[in-house]
Order: structure tokens, then sequence, then C-alpha cells
């Protein structure tokens, strides 16, 4: 029984994520070529350095 409530949980929670992500694909659709390069540099650099940026913002407002 809990299983089918955790089920129908994730049923819905993949509802409410299609939704609210869907628009924001159909949008991508419309960039042009050349606005995916910084796009994908922009994405690599906050997976590779988000957590150094995430902390120094933290540190600086915390020194405010």
């Amino acid at each position: 029984m809990r299983d089918l409530g955790l089920h129908l949980f994730m049923v819905v929670f993949c509802l409410i994520a299609l939704a609210i992500c869907l628009p924001f694909i159909w949008l991508l659709q419309f960039l042009p070529d050349w606005a995916w390069y910084p796009l994908g540099i922009a994405f690599l650099i906050w997976l590779l350095f988000g957590d150094t940026i995430a902390a120094g913002y933290r540190a600086y407002r915390g020194n405010q």
C-alpha cells in the first residue's frame, strides 16, 4: 500500500514538473543557434563552480 502512495505522489509530482518546465522548453525552441553557446558555457561554469560561487556570495553577504 505504501508503494502505491509513493507511486501516486510521483505521478502527481511529474505532472506538476511538466506543467512548469514545458513552457520554458517551448520557448527555448525560438532561441537563435548562436545563443546555445553562451548558455552552454554558463551552465558548465555553474556545474563546475556553482558551490564556490554560492559560498563566496554567502560570505560576502555575511560581512555586510
